[in-house]
């Protein structure tokens, strides 16, 4: 079942639907707001070539930087190659999938194809999906506490609509993200039996007992999972910490970049950048949207527009040109070719 979840994501047909959404809502952005002009598509090759490269290589970075961190929580059993292979292939899933129901799934197919460990892969994904939780859990008050609390706008994403400010979005994601987390740790790394038991118990239930087999061996599953990640030392969880936060940090730093092409930023300004795009991305983790296609570009002003002025519409189409779109690219060329090596 949840193999034919992955392939159904993993599949180069899955494109089109972020693509056509993407266009659809730049369209009707660009027909709706009267500050976007002409003059403002002028302004996307009006970028310095110097900002874009240093975008583009901390682009690079990030993506390596998340490389060496399965290599290193895989002790090395995912080599730099199949590493490539994991890190580019889920950046494809979470670009063509909604940010709401994750892709965590996804990613224990393609370790276990890597690993051919289900066990291993289940934990190596629910680890990867805990840290990258953990950086947003533990980065956000970090954030507000050195950038303060306007990198959370106030305003409505809807003028007419003063119920829909984007500060409610943003505190219904982070609750959201404090309850799965606790939730993963507590299953697979607190009380993985106490968790078995419960499935097991609900297998007694009528409408549950045609799916037994499957509880069960997930059952068996998150116990494997949990003694693989409950045996490593203190100094594995410090580095693989230490690495995802290079991994987001850098991340964030690509519109630093992006920004700094359109106009100098001071270094306060590049604080108050930064910051906008952790609390960006997490109001972005409700998105219904594939990979955020559209909804990215349209909640961008609220974040940015007072910051960026009459760059605001180029700078988000810079930064998403680079930061999103290739990625569908480089999956429908590197799934064929992954698909047909990890038989």
């Amino acid at each position: 079942m949840e193999q034919q979840k992955a392939l159904k994501t993993l599949r180069p047909q899955s494109v089109l639907i972020p693509l056509f959404l993407a266009v659809g809502l730049i369209a009707w952005l660009v027909y709706q707001d009267e500050n976007i002009t002409a003059e403002s598509f002028s302004y996307i090759t009006s970028i310095s070539f110097a900002a874009l490269l240093g975008a583009l290589l901390m682009l690079g970075l990030k993506d390596f930087s998340n490389m060496l961190r399965f290599r290193f929580m895989s002790h090395g059993a995912i080599d730099l190659k199949g590493a490539f292979y994991v890190v580019l292939l889920w950046e494809f899933a979470v670009a063509v999938a909604p940010p709401l129901l994750g892709v965590t799934p996804v990613l224990v197919f393609i370790l276990f194809r890597q690993t051919a460990s289900f066990g291993k892969a289940l934990s190596y994904a629910f680890l990867a999906a805990s840290l990258d939780n953990l950086f947003f859990l533990t980065a956000t008050p970090i954030a507000l506490f050195v950038a303060g609390d306007g990198i959370i706008p106030e305003i409505p994403l809807f003028p007419n609509q003063p119920d829909t400010k984007v500060s409610y979005l943003f505190w219904l994601s982070y609750l959201m993200i404090v309850g799965y987390t606790a939730f993963m740790l507590f299953s697979i790394v607190i009380m993985p039996k106490f968790i078995n038991k419960i499935l097991v118990s609900l297998t007694r239930f009528k409408w549950v007992s045609k799916y037994k087999e499957q509880i069960l061996t997930q059952g068996h599953e998150l116990l494997l999972a949990s003694k693989i990640l409950r045996g490593q030392k203190m100094g594995y969880w410090f580095k693989l910490l230490v690495l995802t936060y290079v991994v987001w940090g850098v991340k964030y730093a690509v519109f630093n970049f992006v920004a700094e092409g359109f106009q100098s930023l001071s270094f306060t300004e590049h604080i108050e950048v930064w910051g906008k795009q952790l609390t960006m991305w997490v109001t972005l983790l409700v998105s219904p949207a594939p990979g955020n296609a559209g909804t990215a570009e349209f909640v961008f002003p609220a974040f940015y527009g007072a910051l960026l002025g009459q760059f605001s519409f180029a700078a988000s189409m810079v930064w998403r040109f680079i930061t999103y779109y290739p990625y569908l690219l480089i999956g429908v060329v590197v799934l064929p070719l992954w698909m047909k090596k990890s038989r």
